[in-house]
């Protein structure tokens, strides 16, 4: 029979099952549809690989940081020793029993400031594991627009090549049923034949494209099971931008570009560890007080002392030596690398403002372009609509294609913008747990 305890507990047993079966009912978060530029970019703070290892680095280097800014805390501690003796014939105390208990407070007074040295490191790979979260943030960006935009674009292709597929089936079916009264030849039926399954072949393309560029989307965004459906075409507001002057670009990405910068840090930090190194070899300076009790009473046993400890080391062979040896080699690694750095920055900072002068050009073209194709659109239209000419398909297509490739420059000047931002530095959007390293 089921005691009063055993009914007090049944309810709360069902609510505590209830709960655990609705949790599992609940669905995962669902893509907006449809999805906007703005909320794919949102997403920053889901878990992408990248961004996680750079989060790590920073959080072992804050954990770093932790340590040495502790390491010349008071220590209060409990020393304790249990020891079984044969004392010495002269010993008043004859019992074997030579146990002890101790309180000891310590602590560092002087280092010769090896310790702020190594605090002052810690600090520099902190700030500069911060750059590198921030960097992979922008990276992450610049990667998402990409792979919206390419999602935009394959919905184009496929609307241009479902066009022209269209346009030479019916040119193909057209001289399929002349050759059958004999007004076309086998050869030509056949040509036309080739060019439809040409461009067949390239709408099957297409198509593919676009489950495969919205498979890469949502990978990218965490939601591999989820494909987006309809995308938001995000308004361009860097079209128009002025290109910066290349010398100014130059000077911009050299002193804020943020692999620079960590690199910077890091390099700061090694000059630290040379200082803590060389501190070595000065004077330490220890207090300690303790208090302790004895089992055996001898007169050699303190039951307090204070004491103020100095350490100066006199002669320690090559150990220090090769100890900043070693340090002084990672500075000059890190310089080097550094130095290699400021040059790929370089080039790349004139290759970028160099990209986007030519993709200014060509969009300048395409719009004149796409400005004849709609004059010739609108003529050919009217010569259809007054039976003057029988074709209108081909203009259409032309109009679409040179629409497409205008979307394309437009998209491509957009990430070009992108990259040059975050490569200068400039591209940086905080959130709560986004914040830039204090300079």
């Amino acid at each position: 029979m089921l005691t009063h305890k055993y009914y007090v507990c049944l309810p709360l047993l069902f609510l505590i099952s209830s709960v655990i079966f609705a949790a599992d009912k609940i669905d995962p978060p669902l893509l907006p549809d449809p999805l906007t530029l703005e909320h794919a970019l949102s997403l920053i703070d889901r878990s992408h690989p990248d961004i996680a290892l750079a989060m790590a680095q920073r959080a072992l280097a804050e954990a770093d940081l932790v340590v040495e800014d502790s390491s010349t805390d008071l220590y209060a501690g409990i020393e304790a020793a249990a020891r079984i003796i044969e004392p010495s014939r002269l010993a008043f105390d004859q019992s074997n029993q030579d146990h002890e208990i101790s309180f000891v407070v310590r602590k560092r007074l002087y280092d010769y400031g090896r310790n702020d040295s190594l605090l002052q490191a810690a600090e520099y790979e902190v700030k500069g594991q911060q750059w590198r979260v921030i960097e992979a943030q922008n990276q992450w960006r610049i990667l998402i627009m990409k792979r919206f935009f390419d999602v935009l674009l394959a919905d184009l292709a496929y609307a241009r090549d479902n066009e022209d597929m269209s346009v030479a089936y019916v040119q193909y079916d057209r001289l399929k049923d002349r050759n059958e009264l004999g007004q076309r030849s086998d050869l030509v039926v056949l040509d036309a034949q080739s060019k439809y399954m040409e461009t067949r072949r390239r709408r099957y393309h297409s198509a593919a494209m676009q489950r495969i560029t919205r498979s890469k989307l949502a990978i990218s965004l965490d939601f591999p099971d989820q494909l987006p459906s309809n995308l938001v075409a995000p308004d361009l507001k860097n079209q128009t931008r002025p290109l910066p002057e290349i010398d100014a670009l130059i000077t911009k990405a050299r002193n804020n570009n943020l692999k620079l910068r960590a690199m910077q840090d890091q390099l700061d930090a090694a000059g630290k560890r040379i200082e803590a190194v060389r501190a070595q070899s000065g004077v330490k300076i220890d207090a300690e007080f303790e208090v302790s009790a004895y089992k055996r009473d001898v007169a050699s046993n303190d039951e307090w002392q204070a004491s103020i400890n100095f350490d100066i080391p006199v002669y320690s062979g090559n150990r220090e030596k090769s100890k900043v040896g070693q340090r002084t080699a990672e500075y000059q690694r890190l310089k080097s690398l550094m130095a290699r750095e400021k040059m790929r920055v370089r080039e790349a900072a004139i290759e970028l403002r160099l990209q986007l002068e030519i993709l200014q050009a060509e969009k300048e073209e395409l719009q004149v372009l796409y400005e004849f194709k709609e004059l010739s659109l609108d003529r050919n239209r009217a010569l259809y609509e007054m039976e003057v000419k029988a074709d209108l398909g081909l203009a259409m297509v032309e109009t679409t294609s040179t629409r497409y490739r205008i979307t394309k420059t437009n998209y491509q000047i957009e990430l070009a913008w992108a990259r040059l931002d975050a490569f200068t530095g400039s591209y940086i959007l905080e959130s709560e747990d986004e914040k830039k390293p204090t300079e």
